[in-house]
């Protein structure tokens, strides 16, 4: 009998141990610091904002977000998530970056909130003069980076134009808008043609951009892209 008790009691405490050991990660609020609003989208569009903020260590990762509208009071809150993992993690300072889909909103000015937070910024709709999903055709961009090597500062952007039956894609004007403080938003559209600038051996494209105003410091690069949605990428300036 003794060891039949001793048998289940080491059960128990492994029983234990493992549900622990396999419990899911807390959900928790996650640590916004920074609320980028592009500008540019209008009531056709699936409009976003973008959040960034550092996580304490790799423990945690990017959760889900709650998007609440209040037409009366042309508000916007936010409600950010997190996921914090037991068990070990390197501890390292952990920056992320998360993209947030406010829907389709009715044209207008709004104020949006990062709920729990006292940050907040605002936020404009345009009316579309289409009822295409955008007024103009993006370029899929799939990478965005600065290049600082010859002292100017060039954007860098990176992806592979869609295949078509006839002729090809090319950029025709790369666009870059700096409105507000650490964002600047770049509208990099194409146009399909079909002539002798469509001889190439692949689809893949790298073009380079000058930015025509010395930015300092983190800056969110935020691009549209062809398929209604943007890349997003945080950059720092100052290195």
């Amino acid at each position: 009998m003794e060891v039949r008790k001793k048998l289940y009691l080491a059960f128990v405490i492994l029983s234990v141990f493992s549900t622990a050991a396999f419990a899911g990660p807390t959900v928790i609020r996650a640590p916004v610091s920074r609320l980028y609003t592009p500008t540019g989208f209008d009531d056709n569009d699936n409009s976003e904002v973008v959040v960034a903020g550092v996580f304490p260590s790799a423990c945690y990762k990017s959760g889900s977000s709650k998007v609440k509208v209040n037409y009366q009071l042309n508000e916007v809150e936010v409600s950010v998530t997190a996921y914090k993992y037991e068990g070990f993690c390197a501890q390292v300072l952990t920056p992320f970056l998360q993209t947030i889909k406010l829907g389709i909103l009715k044209a207008g000015e709004y104020t949006v909130r990062i709920r729990n937070s006292e940050l907040w910024d605002r936020i404009s709709i345009g009316k579309s003069l289409t009822s295409s999903p955008d007024d103009y055709l993006y370029a899929p961009v799939e990478n965005a980076s600065m290049d600082l090597s010859d002292g100017s500062q060039k954007l860098i952007l990176e992806g592979t134009f869609p295949y078509t039956f006839v002729g090809c894609a090319i950029m025709s004007e790369i666009k870059i808008v700096h409105k507000k403080r650490g964002l600047i938003e770049v509208l990099p559209t194409m146009e399909l043609v079909n002539d002798d600038r469509c001889r190439r051996e692949n689809n893949d494209f790298k073009i380079g951009q000058t930015i025509p105003e010395k930015l300092q410091g983190q800056i969110l690069i935020h691009v549209r892209v062809l398929n209604g949605q943007s890349y997003n990428r945080l950059v720092n300036l100052d290195k």
